[in-house]
This record gives C-alpha cells, sequence and structure tokens, in this order.
C-alpha cells in the first residue's frame, strides 16, 4: 500500500533533514536538494532491499547472488535506479558547491597565514626556475586544518618565452566532500609580498561520481539479456551462450 511504499523513503528525508538542521545547513534551494534526494535514494534502496529479500526467501540464495540476479532479470528497471542515484549525486554536488562556496583573496607575507573556511593557509615561500622555454614562480603554500598540516600546495605562474605568454596554474586538493583551490595572484620581489586567493568548493567530486553512476545505470539498461545474446549469436554463427 502506500503507506508501506512511502515510509522508508520518508524516514530517510527526515533523518536527513534533522542532521541537516543539527550542522546548521539553513532553508533554501541547497537544503531542499538535500531532503529531496534523500527521499529518493531512500526509495532506490527500498526496490533494491525488497527484491534481494524477496528472491532470498523465495529461492534461498546468497545476498550478492540475489542482487546480481535480480539486475540480470530486470536490467531496465535495475538500471534506470542507478541512473536516478547518478543523477540525484549531481543535483547534491550542483547545489552544495553553489551554495556553500567559500572564497578568500588576502595578501600575505612570508609566514603569515589565511583562513579560509576550515582550512588555515601558510604562505611560506616563493621557488623559482627557469629553462629553455618558460619561467616558474611558485607560492609554496602550506594548508593545516584542526592543529596539523595536511598538505602542501604549489600555485604557479608560468611566464612563457614564445610567446610571450603568462599563465596560471592552480594547486588543488580534492577529496570526497570538498576541493580546495589555491592560486598565486600577484607577488611583488620588492616586499615579497604574496597575493594568495583560495576557494573551497564542497561536494565537487560528487558531481564525478554522479557521472559514473549515470555510466554504469545506461550500460546496465542497454545490455542486452541472455536470450537476445544466444538469438545474435545463433545468427552469427551459431556460437551458444549459456544462461543466466
Amino acid at each position: 500500500n502506500l503507506r508501506r511504499a512511502f515510509t522508508a523513503p520518508v524516514l530517510t528525508a527526515l533523518a536527513a533533514a534533522a542532521v541537516l538542521g543539527v550542522a546548521g545547513v539553513p532553508p533554501g534551494f541547497a537544503y531542499l536538494t538535500f531532503v529531496l534526494g534523500c527521499f529518493a535514494l531512500g526509495t532506490v534502496g527500498q526496490e533494491f532491499w525488497r527484491g534481494v529479500r524477496a528472491r532470498q526467501a523465495m529461492l534461498h540464495e546468497s545476498a550478492p547472488r540475489a542482487l546480481s540476479r535480480l539486475v540480470g532479470k530486470n536490467r531496465r528497471r535495475y538500471g534506470g535506479y542507478v541512473i536516478h542515484v547518478g543523477v540525484v549525486s549531481a543535483f547534491v554536488a550542483i547545489a552544495a558547491s553553489t551554495a556553500f562556496r567559500i572564497e578568500v583573496t588576502q595578501p600575505l607575507k612570508r609566514g603569515e597565514e589565511m583562513q579560509v573556511g576550515k582550512f588555515r593557509l601558510r604562505y611560506e615561500r616563493i621557488t623559482t626556475a627557469e629553462d629553455a622555454h618558460l619561467s616558474r614562480l611558485a607560492a609554496e603554500v602550506s594548508v593545516w586544518r584542526d592543529g596539523r598540516q595536511i598538505a602542501t600546495l604549489a600555485p604557479e605562474k608560468r611566464f612563457y618565452k614564445k610567446p610571450q605568454q603568462p599563465t596560471t596554474e592552480v594547486a588543488m586538493r580534492s577529496t570526497l566532500t570538498e576541493d580546495l583551490y589555491v592560486v598565486l595572484g600577484s607577488y611583488d620581489r620588492d616586499s615579497d609580498l604574496a597575493t594568495i586567493q583560495a576557494y573551497v568548493n564542497p561536494l565537487v567530486s560528487w558531481l564525478w561520481l554522479g557521472g559514473i553512476f549515470m555510466a554504469c545505470g545506461t550500460i546496465i539498461t542497454m545490455w542486452p539479456a541472455a536470450a537476445e545474446r544466444r538469438a545474435t549469436a545463433f545468427a552469427l554463427g551459431g556460437a551458444r551462450v549459456p544462461a543466466e
């Protein structure tokens, strides 16, 4: 019935809303996207769970085998569910990176620090290098969080000789929860003053993860069933294809 069908998704969405409230996420587009995304994931998870449990009860299969057979015999349905997971992941990533993006620009002398969200960046020094094609100017920036150093980044400015064109190379630290980008905006040699630009984009990796889910779901959906493969093999030369 309707109540049974929506109990798990609604509970998942309510749990997500509670967690977001405790985390201090204000109501808005991102908040609504997260809650609706959890509702959709709860629905998909419930469908997989019920299908696997039904096969285990009827055929006494192990959970991995039941899942494999369930998807194999209903490719379009469950491949579509996997695609939905990818879409949810992508929407959550876009909402988070739009609503909670942090940007800080600050001139620093050697040894000075700047705060960017939960990160503390310390400008350590400037290094230079030159070869026949270009010269490099790199700022060594240490990244700290919760009192410990977690990374050292080196954003660069490159000056190409032919053609004479400067470029900016962004240094990045990427995790599943957030990406930190550091840019060397400018540098004054006389004062040893470097202008550092830093950006924190939450959940960017989830956008790529969503793409992977969508690609996998598409492959599952379009993969031919055993009967179709046997018919194709027979038409091509009578080769036998084992049943699933």
